[in-house]
C-alpha cells in the first residue's frame, strides 16, 4: 500500500511540474509577441539582447481594371433603371388587370378620407360608430341623388333650348366660315359634310363595337361604384382595426415606423381631398355664374359636369371646361 500512494505521489508531483512549465512557456511566449518576436523559441537561442525582427510593410495593391470607373458607374445605373422600368411595366400592367378591384378601393380610400371627419365628430358626441357610419353614407348618398335628380330636370327642360338655339349657332357658325376670314364657299362646306357622312357609314362596325365597348365599361363602372360604396362602409366603420391588422403583418422592428408613415400618408390624403373639393367648387361656381349671365342653357348641369370634371387630375377641368365652352358657342355664336 505505501508503494502504491508513492507512486500516485510521485506521478501527481510530475503532472503538477508539468503543468507549470506549460504555464511559463504560454507567459513567455505571449510576452515574445508583444513585444514584436515571434512566439516560438527564443531567438537568441539562449540569454542576452533579443534579435529585432525586421518589420516588413505590404506592397499596396493596385487594382488594375480595363473598365474605366464612369463607364462602370453608368452601367450600375443602367440595369439599376432598367429594373425599375421594368418593375413599373408590371405594376401598371397588374393595376389595369385588376382593374375591377384596384380603382374602386382606391375610390373607396377618396370617399373615406373626405367622410371619416363626419364620422369621427359623431362620435365624438356619443353615438356609435355603426350608426355614424351609417348616418354619414345614407346622408351622401340621398345628397347624390338629390344632385341627380334636379340634373335631370334641368337637362330635360333646357333640352328643347339647346336644340333651338343650336339650329341658329350652327347657322350663324356657317355664315361665319363663308364670310369670314376662311372664305369658304357652299360646295366645299357640302363635300365636308359628305365627307363626313361617308366615314360614318363606312365605319359602322366599329361605332357599333365602340357602342358595345362602352356599354361593358358602363357595366363595369356600375359593379366598380357598388363595390367602392361597400369598401367604403367596411373601412369606415372598422379602419383602424384594419389598418392595425395590416400593420401587424410586417416585423415588430419596422411596425411603428410602418404604422408613422402611414398616418401621415392619411393626413396628407386627407388634406389634397379637400384641397380639390375646394378648387373643384370654384371652378364649377364660377363657370356656372358666367353661363347664366350669358343666358346659355344648361348652365347648372355644366358647372355641376365642371365640379365633377375636378376630380380628375390635370384633365378633368380643361376637358369639361371646353365642353362649356362649345355649348355656349353653338347655343350662342361667337
Amino acid at each position: 500500500m505505501r508503494e502504491r500512494l508513492q507512486r500516485l505521489r510521485s506521478k501527481a508531483a510530475e503532472s503538477t511540474n508539468r503543468l507549470r512549465d506549460a504555464a511559463g512557456s504560454v507567459r513567455n511566449g505571449g510576452t515574445r509577441a508583444q513585444g514584436g518576436l515571434p512566439a516560438g523559441p527564443d531567438p537568441t537561442g539562449g540569454e542576452g539582447t533579443p534579435l529585432a525582427s525586421p518589420v516588413v510593410q505590404a506592397e499596396p495593391q493596385v487594382s488594375r481594371s480595363a473598365v474605366p470607373p464612369a463607364l462602370r458607374a453608368a452601367s450600375e445605373w443602367a440595369w439599376r433603371l432598367l429594373v425599375l422600368t421594368a418593375a413599373v411595366g408590371v405594376g401598371l400592367w397588374l393595376l389595369i388587370r385588376l382593374r375591377l378591384i384596384v380603382f374602386p378601393v382606391i375610390v373607396a380610400l377618396f370617399l373615406c378620407a373626405l367622410l371619416a371627419t363626419p364620422v369621427r365628430r359623431l362620435t365624438d358626441r356619443g353615438m356609435s360608430r355603426g350608426y355614424a357610419t351609417l348616418t354619414v353614407v345614407l346622408s351622401s348618398l340621398i345628397g347624390v341623388i338629390t344632385v341627380l335628380v334636379l340634373l335631370g330636370s334641368a337637362i330635360s327642360a333646357g333640352v328643347r333650348d339647346v336644340g333651338v338655339n343650336a339650329t341658329r349657332g350652327i347657322d350663324e357658325i356657317r355664315s361665319w366660315l363663308i364670310n369670314g376670314p376662311l372664305k369658304l364657299n357652299e360646295a366645299d362646306l357640302k363635300d365636308l359634310g359628305t365627307t363626313i357622312g361617308n366615314a360614318v357609314e363606312a365605319n359602322r362596325e366599329r361605332i357599333a363595337t365602340g357602342a358595345l365597348h362602352s356599354a361593358t365599361l358602363l357595366v363595369e363602372v356600375i359593379a366598380g361604384g357598388i363595390l367602392a360604396l361597400f369598401v367604403t362602409i367596411f373601412l369606415l366603420y372598422d379602419g383602424p382595426r384594419i389598418w392595425r391588422w395590416c400593420v401587424g403583418l410586417f416585423p415588430r422592428v419596422s411596425a411603428p415606423h410602418l404604422d408613422e408613415a402611414g398616418r401621415r400618408a392619411w393626413s396628407a390624403l386627407s388634406g389634397y381631398v379637400r384641397g380639390t373639393i375646394a378648387v373643384a367648387f370654384v371652378d364649377g361656381f364660377f363657370i356656372a355664374l358666367w353661363l347664366l349671365i350669358l343666358r346659355v342653357p344648361l348652365a347648372i348641369p355644366l358647372g355641376v359636369l365642371v365640379f365633377f370634371g375636378g376630380f380628375v387630375p390635370l384633365v378633368g377641368a380643361f376637358v369639361t371646361g371646353i365642353l362649356a365652352v362649345l355649348v355656349a358657342l353653338v347655343t350662342k355664336g361667337f
